[in-house]
């Protein structure tokens, strides 16, 4: 305690079953993660409390921590731990059953702007490693990533997760080489030589698209129309 710098190497250490992508502190812990399995580590002792099993990390910059729950992602989803466990919040946008499974595959007259099924998450070729950041502002995760496609193009995004609405929404983004975090929150990615700031524009919004799942009402063999919505 009170010196952090001090330590014996002959005996402080704590041995892992397999070598780490991420070490993070959350709530009290260390958390140490592969590709598929998550360790949770006792500092006062050095002793590896609980291991659990199917959920990982990426890479060391493919997790971050806030005030409401530390937020991570491996090739099968992206979580959202409380502090007890991780929950699995993209069950939505991990795969999709309405045009398969990646841009080549979709059919002939379906909706130009595909991308949002496009870049689900299962199918994503990460060109490099998914960097995750936090917008205080407006209380959103940005899980950003490279897709290659299989025709060599490239396609630089980000899932952002809406805590307020626990919504998804898929948008454009530079290069994702570095995420960081400034003295005022606000949040920057490096790529392309550049630094951008994210959502620093009040004024200038992209179009966008709205998908829904699909709605049967009951009668799933019956055509419908909705008249007004509010």
């Amino acid at each position: 305690p009170n010196a952090f710098s001090n330590f014996n190497w002959s005996k402080n250490f704590c041995i892992l079953p397999t070598k780490p992508t991420n070490i993070t502190w959350w709530a009290g812990k260390l958390y140490a993660f592969d590709l598929s399995n998550m360790y949770r580590i006792n500092l006062d002792n050095l002793v590896l409390e609980d291991t659990f099993e199917g959920t990982g990390c990426i890479g060391p910059d493919s997790s971050v921590v806030t005030d409401i729950g530390m937020f991570f992602c491996d090739y099968q989803g992206m979580y959202w731990h409380n502090g007890d466990k991780a929950e699995n919040i993209s069950r939505d946008i991990v795969a999709s059953s309405h045009y398969g499974d990646d841009a080549d595959v979709i059919p002939l007259g379906a909706a130009t702007d595909h991308k949002f099924f496009a870049h689900s998450w299962h199918y994503i070729n990460h060109n490099i490693p998914p960097k995750v950041l936090f917008n205080p502002r407006v209380q959103s995760v940005y899980f950003c990533f490279q897709d290659k496609h299989s025709d060599g193009t490239i396609f630089n995004g980000a899932w952002v997760y809406g805590l307020t609405r626990k919504k998804w929404s898929l948008v454009d983004m530079p290069t994702p080489t570095g995420v960081l975090t400034g003295n005022r929150n606000d949040v920057w990615v490096s790529g392309d030589n550049q630094l951008y700031q994210i959502d620093a524009n009040d004024f200038e919004r992209k179009k966008f698209s709205f998908y829904t799942k699909t709605f049967d009402l009951g009668l799933a063999s019956q055509d419908k129309i909705f008249n007004t919505i509010d």
